[in-house]
């Protein structure tokens, strides 16, 4: 994908991006439903992204739907999620970081440095979540094989009330797609990027001083089975108590490989190769098992001792996430589950979401509620999802939130800056970033489900 390109094509690409972006209903993006992340929060709330939006689950277990308009982006989008130590949830797009209020009604734009850039990724720090950090990546000029990019690393420490720009921004080469930090030592990030030269190869930069100075390791993208080739570089998490080991994912449309760095990200080990795509990746919360998956490869465990791999299940992987709770996998109804949770490893799985059991958009007294609801009827039907009318908000479910605390508005307050006007008006915007969203674009599909 990043290979020799040329813009003026891409310029075309881009304004046909934009047009379907912020003509097109949610819903009707062209996609099959699924879902393909699962990010849990900090309080064990559970945040779904889905092909056509967000799905909230209350302490009840139900599951409440935010759609594409409310946070902020249509199309074909799949953002890069993060949940904040207040329940409040920061979404990556193309163009720019959306913030939602702590009920989720509300969602706006960070300003500054951050609005109307290409956000590649986010993470939130498991030691201190109301800290976060950002990477942008966006066109910034250049043409032919040597397009350039604008590439900072941003950070909060206000559950993203506010951000800054941090660090010695990565070289303008580079196409960054990853970004982690290290949980026993947060000033350790590791981001991963593809240089855009012939021949195409993936790079890890790696910091100690929160991107103050980065050291780069060049990763071999390697030529796969059946003509296939690996296109892009992911990492795809950081040893809880090791800053030093760090694992990584390839991406591409046939086989794809687990890679495992023990020194920092200097050199890098293959521990699996899959058939096909590895759109599931998790690591135990004590960093002692590790779990891979995709559509044809099912779940496959291995000790992080020993690397021998066993497969427990043969079901369709879109996602998987490892908690305390147990072993958390996206799949599709043909497998028996939209979303499930295994506490064998993967063996089985209890069944936490069919789409008949979507309780509708959540209920939110502002012009971003009104277009969900607006949106709703066509999606339950596609769906089969019955609509709850006593659907309410998350705080009103039960889940703990408070609609009236720290950043959040009060019930029935507008406060919504990222409306449909608004978006329309980013519309414009995601045209000249041209290049960059063209590439996010037409990967972001599998980029982050294996986190």
């Amino acid at each position: 994908m990043l290979r020799r390109m040329r813009v003026a094509p891409l310029v075309a690409a881009a304004i046909s991006l934009a047009a379907v972006t912020f003509s097109t209903a949610a819903h009707s993006n062209g996609r099959a439903a699924g879902a393909n992340q699962l990010v849990v929060g900090p309080n064990s709330e559970l945040t779904l992204r889905m092909t056509f939006g967000l799905l909230l689950a209350d302490d009840a277990g139900k599951w409440r739907w935010v759609c594409e308009s409310a946070v902020g982006y249509g199309g074909i989008q799949d953002p890069a999620i993060g949940i904040m130590s207040d329940k409040t949830i920061i979404a990556g797009l193309f163009t720019g970081l959306s913030h939602s209020a702590v009920d989720r009604c509300s969602w706006t734009f960070v300003p500054g440095d951050l609005d109307n850039q290409v956000v590649s990724d986010v993470t939130v720090r498991k030691d201190d979540p109301k800290s976060a950090f950002a990477v942008t990546c966006t066109y910034d000029g250049g043409g032919g094989a040597n397009p350039q990019y604008k590439v900072q690393l941003h950070s909060t420490s206000d559950n993203g009330a506010s951000w800054k720009t941090i660090g010695t921004p990565l070289p303008r080469n580079a196409f960054v797609e990853t970004l982690e930090v290290a949980p026993s030592r947060p000033s350790r990030l590791y981001v991963s990027a593809a240089l855009v030269e012939a021949p195409l190869h993936g790079v890890v930069y790696t910091t100690d001083d929160t991107g103050a100075t980065w050291s780069a390791t060049d990763v071999n993208l390697l030529a796969s089975d059946g003509g296939n080739v690996e296109k892009a570089l992911y990492i795809a998490a950081v040893d809880p108590a090791d800053p030093d080991r760090v694992y990584a994912r390839t991406g591409g449309d046939g086989p794809t490989r687990l890679l495992v760095s023990e020194n920092g990200g200097k050199t890098w080990a293959e521990r699996i190769k899959l058939k096909g795509q590895m759109l599931g990746f998790a690591l135990a919360p004590d960093g002692k098992r590790v779990y891979v998956g995709g559509p044809q490869d099912g779940i496959l465990v291995a000790s992080t001792t020993d690397w021998q791999f066993t497969q427990t299940a043969t079901i369709q992987v879109d996602c998987l996430t490892a908690h305390a709770t147990g072993l958390y996998a996206c799949s599709n109804e043909a497998n028996g589950f939209v979303l499930g949770l295994s506490g064998d490893e993967g063996k089985t799985f209890k069944t936490l979401l069919h789409f008949a059991d979507i309780q509708g958009p959540l209920a939110c007294a502002t012009e971003a509620g009104a277009q969900c609801s607006s949106e709703w009827p066509a999606l339950r039907d596609r769906l089969g999802a019955s609509l709850d009318p006593d659907a309410g908000s998350l705080s009103d479910a039960g889940s703990g939130s408070d609609a009236s605390g720290p950043g959040g508005p009060k019930p029935g307050g507008s406060g919504c800056a990222c409306n449909m006007t608004h978006g329309g008006q980013r519309g414009a915007s995601l045209i000249a970033l041209t290049t960059a969203a063209l590439v996010v674009f037409l990967r972001r599909k599998t980029r982050r489900s294996a986190r």
